[in-house]
């Protein structure tokens, strides 16, 4: 096998899983708006929400970026491969901070809900490592800003960078940044685990109330 059919057909996997986990996730914002709507007082229920929409955010982005990756890795034409490389680049920078906007919210759970903590410091971890060894909050940045998010106003300098791109080293980015998001996943199964009994005893709390407001109204 070729190194672009390994690339395909690791990216394939990466789609099928993040079309499958989509798909849940739809199912899980739809069950828990209901939950909040009932509840909406309750903390818990208004965590629960938060991450489900968490999961929702980065399963569609980890799919846009295995796409955009899978597009890139198949490119023929250099104009195809500039676009592909300047999305690849937009994703990965706008996903890591709005990663980081959820940092605060992060770290209180993780503190009251333990089995959290252990997995959320590994990807912090890499993470870390991975926007120092991929230049994202220099190069990474500058490359969105000038390319795609905005298109910069002086000629020669979008020519620059977009002539300085490199289908391979993208792919390479692209495919490391897939692999950390995948830790994600366990952060939030672990979150649910935490939380599931939290929630089953708000609903049996729910419904002692509802019973005992029948029974005052039957006397």
């Amino acid at each position: 096998m070729s190194n672009s059919n390994t690339i395909q057909d690791s990216l394939d996997k990466v789609i099928k899983l993040s079309e499958a986990l989509f798909k849940q996730n739809v199912i899980m914002l739809t069950v828990s708006e209901k939950l909040l709507e009932a509840n909406g007082d309750l903390t818990v229920f208004k965590q629960n929400n938060h991450f489900i929409n968490y999961a929702y955010i980065f399963t569609n982005a980890t799919l846009d970026l295995a796409i955009i990756t899978k597009n890139l890795d198949a490119a023929k034409y250099p104009s195809e491969e500039r676009f592909f490389i300047r999305s690849s680049y937009l994703i990965v920078y706008e996903m890591i901070n709005t990663y980081n906007k959820f940092q605060i919210e992060f770290r209180e759970l993780a503190a009251k809900y333990p089995k959290m903590k252990i997995p959320l410091d590994t990807l912090n971890l890499e993470l870390k490592e991975y926007r120092r060894k991929h230049k994202i909050d220099s190069e990474a940045s500058k490359i969105r800003n000038k390319t795609i998010a905005h298109l910069d106003k002086n000629a020669i300098e979008y020519h620059r960078l977009t002539e300085s791109f490199d289908k391979k080293s993208t792919i390479i980015m692209s495919m490391e940044f897939l692999k950390i998001m995948r830790n994600i996943t366990p952060i939030l199964q672990k979150f649910h685990e935490d939380q599931k009994e939290e929630i089953e005893n708000e609903r049996l709390k729910g419904k002692d109330r509802f019973l005992a407001f029948i029974n005052r109204k039957e006397e």
